[in-house]
């Protein structure tokens, strides 16, 4: 049986979340943090919080433009800035800022939906990462004067 993972051959290990065979013995380890994981380790590369991501780790942040460092080619990116926190890149920043969304469904998109903003305590906020992304990119919050949905109030 192959690895859902990676494709190979040989996966005998069971998902820790059920009892079928899906992961060969790497990928189970790999899939076992991401969803399991009490030291709160980087999904991709599993290092601890307050570490440098090991290299070619896809959830490492580029200290210069904010995206995604092993795909935008800054060569004076700091490793140091980036670190990993335990929270995913950008939650923690978006927090800060305020930036949280809701994503609502119509007719027009009744499965992807589209995110709104929000307020925090909104039912079923979570932070606004395409926002934030916006925000690095343009130095400016797009969303200044716009409508937000509001607190519930009981």
């Amino acid at each position: 049986m192959k690895c859902i993972a990676c494709g190979k051959d040989g996966a005998h290990e069971r998902h820790c979340c059920d009892d079928k065979p899906r992961f060969c013995e790497g990928c189970f380890d790999k899939h076992h943090i991401k969803v399991h994981d009490p030291k709160n380790r980087c999904p991709d590369c599993a290092v601890e919080p307050g570490n440098v991501h090991d290299g070619g780790c896809d959830v490492e942040r580029c200290s210069v433009c904010k995206g995604q460092w092993i795909s935008c080619g800054h060569d004076n990116h700091d490793p140091e800035q980036s670190k990993w926190t335990g929270l995913w890149p950008g939650v923690a920043e978006c927090r800060e800022l305020g930036f949280w969304c809701i994503e609502r469904r119509d007719a027009r998109h009744p499965i992807g939906g589209c995110f709104w903003p929000c307020a925090a305590d909104y039912p079923g906020a979570r932070e606004d990462l395409n926002r934030l992304a916006c925000f690095n990119a343009l130095g400016h919050d797009k969303y200044v004067g716009s409508p937000i949905l509001g607190t519930v109030t009981t």
